[in-house]
């Protein structure tokens, strides 16, 4: 009997055990997913009118978010001895990193992508930052490439020889996933940008109003839009590069000249953006850029 009653004890403890460290697991897990409600960001609305028209092709540019230092190396390090790149692939997110995926992909949830193709460097980090969007797009996903060769590879061209291909060429929404020099290399092929590096967990959305994915890659698109999303309140600049997808740039506006928008330094910061004259602001995106500010966005009409 006191046999019976202390292996009964010992499974509720057990039990009771096994539930707080489910508890404390699962409250480890929700403290990553911080929903924020994008449904009155006029980039947003402005962002998802794009996405819902047939005209314009999109892609999402993503860096991974913050990684493990260990086994970090350089470029000229990895060159000269196949073995780091092995280890450099391998190593995963920060908490940091994975608190910023999420929060990527919360605000992907709320996002009107239709078909989309989603390709990217098959380093460890790489793909523990699009796990949570992937999941949240679900079956809208039709591709899924993670490849060695779009690692450190020439990626405009390899993305360009993917999107182009029979089997991508009817997505109209794409994904690319990568590293710091690889997502603003492909940044510049299809914007013509010519300086600027992309933060950690950053993305810019780059929407092109182009018939084909061909004519994308040819600089053939009639329109160009960048939408740039920070996951964290700042970042600073690095070796003098201004930063494409960095709150701080959110000093800038946007003005009309000689028929196109053109991107205008604003030197004052936002107190200056508010007081200044009027200018062509599309769909009056500009508006409220403290709440924009608040939730990390940025845009720019580059054609």
């Amino acid at each position: 009997m006191f046999q019976s009653l202390l292996i009964s004890f010992s499974l509720i403890i057990t039990s009771l055990w096994s539930i707080s460290a489910l508890s404390h697991r699962c409250g480890k897990a929700i403290k990553y997913i911080a929903t924020v409600d994008y449904s009155n960001n006029p980039l947003v609305i402005r962002l998802n009118s794009r996405l819902s028209d047939s005209a314009y092709k999109v892609i999402l540019l993503g860096r991974h978010g913050k990684a493990s230092q260990e086994n970090k190396f350089t470029s000229a390090e990895r060159q000269a001895d196949p073995a780091k790149v092995q280890l450099d692939i391998r190593r995963p997110l920060k908490t940091k990193g994975k608190r910023a995926a999420f929060r990527l992909a919360d605000l992907m949830r709320q996002l009107a992508f239709r078909s989309v193709g989603m390709w990217g460097s098959h380093a460890l980090r790489v793909k523990e930052t699009a796990r949570p969007t992937r999941k949240n797009l679900g079956d809208r996903v039709k591709i899924k490439e993670f490849d060695q060769g779009l690692y450190y590879a020439n990626v405009p061209k390899e993305m360009q020889a993917r999107l182009t291909s029979s089997q991508a060429e009817v997505i109209p929404h794409a994904f690319f996933w990568g590293h710091g020099k690889t997502t603003f290399a492909l940044f510049k092929q299809l914007t013509g940008a010519s300086e600027g590096f992309l933060p950690t967990a950053a993305v810019m959305i780059v929407a092109l109003k182009a018939e084909t994915w061909g004519q994308v890659f040819e600089g053939r698109s009639q329109q160009i839009e960048a939408y740039a999303w920070s996951p964290n309140k700042s970042h600073r600049v690095k070796e003098e590069q201004i930063p494409v997808a960095s709150l701080e740039s959110l000093q800038e506006g946007v003005a009309l000249e000689g028929g196109r928008m053109m991107l205008e330094s604003m030197k004052g910061g936002l107190e200056s953006l508010e007081s200044a004259p009027p200018i062509n602001r599309p769909n009056s995106v500009l508006d409220r850029v403290k709440e924009d500010f608040d939730q990390g966005f940025e845009f720019t009409i580059l054609r």
